[in-house]
């Protein structure tokens, strides 16, 4: 019902939105260059011929906000298909016409499109800024903030950090498994977030598998491991989506490999099982070189069928470049010192 609402278009308060078609490409491409000056780094928003594929796909759910014939507004929900989940993100608003809630419809009817799929347990996104928060927490279900990306993308020229946020979807049902061991939890201050999430986790035990994602991309090999990765080329950021080694002193070194072969990587992330405690003590060691530093804990990350499995984000920035924060520097902060507290218990 949703996405028939959205082809024949909504509208509220003088505004249409509906789903995107691929004749709205080219004022797609023009809007995002505008509204940030050149500076956007994502090519799928800026070429139309890339755009029309996208549309013409109809995987991704692009909601587009029309007034008087113009796109004054879109969004994205792009779908992740190796966990069931989608990203809400590529929001953008001409700043003629602001203070009509049009980030807010965009997000509300792409939020919901997705959560009307039959592949979205989950909805994820990174608000930029505070403003941004404050939008995605009054739309129903309100997102929760549980972490950062620390850095991994730059825009206008600069790497900026962008906090993480998480949904779960109301009318799907899922198991959470809960970690056998979670020492580095309890009693903390992730704890208490968590619990405020009102989600309810049963017993069982975890895949073997450490590093999980899409292992989509390109693969580098050496003699500790094989390593898939996505390289995002304009932020100088590789995302790592699986890693196929037998220990967790084979992953580390993979991982310092890797680093070495790519000196033009300044961004490097990946999510690994909450239950492998050890190799994330091993890799975020506060008096570690080069260690990597916790950014996010999202419960339910990783599906395997039916049942979801609870992951830490990963990262660490290679530039000495202060990155840039759009409002959000006191709760970024306070996010970081947490899993920093946390990463001293592992």
């Amino acid at each position: 019902m949703q996405q028939k609402s959205l082809k024949l278009g909504i509208e509220r308060n003088g505004i249409l939105y509906r789903q995107a078609r691929e004749d709205d490409a080219n004022q797609l491409a023009w809007l995002y260059d505008f509204v940030y000056e050149g500076g956007y780094s994502i090519a799928d928003c800026l070429d139309p011929e890339r755009i029309k594929s996208i549309i013409g796909e109809d995987r991704h759910i692009w909601v587009v906000a029309e007034n008087e014939g113009g796109i004054v507004g879109a969004t994205v929900a792009k779908p992740e298909e190796w966990n069931e989940s989608y990203e809400t993100c590529r929001s953008v608003t001409h700043p003629g016409a602001g203070g009509k809630g049009i980030g807010s419809n965009l997000y509300d009817l792409a939020l919901h499109a997705a959560f009307h799929r039959d592949d979205c347990d989950i909805a994820f996104g990174y608000p930029r800024t505070m403003a941004m928060k404050r939008l995605m927490e009054r739309i129903d279900p309100p997102i929760n903030v549980m972490g950062t990306d620390f850095g991994m993308h730059i825009t206008s020229g600069n790497r900026e950090i962008h906090l993480q946020s998480v949904v779960y979807n109301p009318l799907r049902q899922f198991t959470l498994i809960e970690e056998p061991i979670k020492p580095f939890i309890l009693d903390s201050e992730l704890e208490q977030i968590v619990q405020k999430l009102n989600l309810s986790f049963m017993k069982g035990a975890y895949p073997s598998i450490s590093i999980v994602g899409s292992r989509r991309g390109e693969v580098y090999e050496c003699d500790s491991g094989r390593i898939v990765y996505e390289i995002i080329a304009p932020s100088k950021s590789a995302v790592i989506t699986g890693i196929d080694a037998d220990t967790s002193d084979d992953i580390k070194e993979a991982l310092g490999s890797f680093e070495r072969y790519s000196p033009d990587i300044m961004h490097l992330s990946f999510y690994v099982l909450s239950d492998k405690s050890s190799l994330i003590s091993a890799l975020t060691d506060p008096l570690g070189k080069s260690r990597f530093h916790i950014c996010s804990y999202i419960p339910g990350w990783y599906s395997d069928g039916n049942d979801r499995y609870s992951a830490f984000s990963l990262a660490k920035r290679l530039d000495r470049a202060k990155p840039t924060m759009h409002g959000t520097e006191d709760l970024i902060e306070q996010i970081h010192d947490m899993y920093e507290r946390l990463a001293m218990k592992l």
